[in-house]
């Protein structure tokens, strides 16, 4: 159990880097004139990282609830 526990830390931790990264590229990318439709999609995609996260966060708070019961 321990060992899935650190793989979804580790996998929250990938996608929380994901996040940080789109965000720098959204900020570049609306630095330049023109590029508003590109801006908006990688504000879709970094929404589907967040996304993760939360996915990600439910089942380690449903995989620790289990292991405390337990």
């Amino acid at each position: 159990m321990d060992e899935v526990i650190k793989n979804i830390c580790q996998a929250l931790k990938e996608e929380a880097d994901a996040v940080i990264s789109y965000t720098d590229k959204i900020s570049s990318t609306n630095q330049t004139e023109g590029t508003e439709e590109t801006a908006q999609r990688l504000e879709m995609i970094r929404l589907d990282e967040v996304e993760h996260i939360q996915n990600l966060t439910l089942e380690l708070t449903k995989l620790m609830s289990t292991a405390t019961e337990g």
